[in-house]
């Protein structure tokens, strides 16, 4: 949905016709957790481990790091 104020800037109005593009990012781009580029920097087997996945699986696992609540 968009606002009144973004179709007023636009110049559209509800039911018009748009086209969209989207620009695609780079599918093999993983944005690592600096603590996890601390443990796989220190593990040479983590590090052989991380190589092999997947950019997606890469993607899933530095989500769960980043997310990761520190102890108390």
């Amino acid at each position: 949905l968009l606002s009144k104020r973004f179709l007023r800037q636009a110049q559209l109005s509800v039911g018009d016709t748009v086209e969209v593009r989207f620009a695609i990012a780079d599918q093999a781009a993983v944005d690592v957790p600096s603590a996890l580029t601390d443990a796989l920097s220190r593990n040479r087997r983590l590090a052989a481990a991380w190589a092999a996945l997947t950019p997606g699986a890469q993607r899933a696992f530095a989500h769960r790091v980043a997310i990761a609540k520190a102890p108390a």
